[in-house]
């Protein structure tokens, strides 16, 4: 009787909340991701290495015949047994001496 109009108007009212919630979950779950990916980028950094460019990182100093990139993945240990690059958005650390590998 009386409450039908109520009951129609939340039932209306029902997929615009469901688009809101999962639309929350979701921009939550990206935050998170983001937040998480940040620190690992931070712990990463830590690591010597050249400078690397924004969306491409440092593949524009490897990207030279197949017969230089032994020499260009060389001269990262100018920054130490242990350096970094990147690759795009993935990150590489190079091992220069054994006992650092171990």
């Amino acid at each position: 009787g009386s409450m039908a109009w109520l009951r129609n108007d939340a039932l209306s009212l029902l997929p615009d909340l469901i688009i809101y919630t999962a639309l929350t979950f979701v921009v939550a779950f990206v935050l998170a991701w983001l937040f998480r990916r940040q620190k690992k980028i931070w712990l990463i950094e830590q690591i010597p290495g050249p400078k690397a460019l924004p969306i491409l990182g440092n593949a524009l100093e490897v990207n030279v015949e197949p017969r230089e990139v032994f020499e260009r993945v060389c001269e990262f240990c100018d920054y130490g047994s242990i350096s970094r690059t990147w690759l795009g958005c993935f990150p590489y650390c190079w091992v220069s001496e054994a006992k650092n590998a171990e």
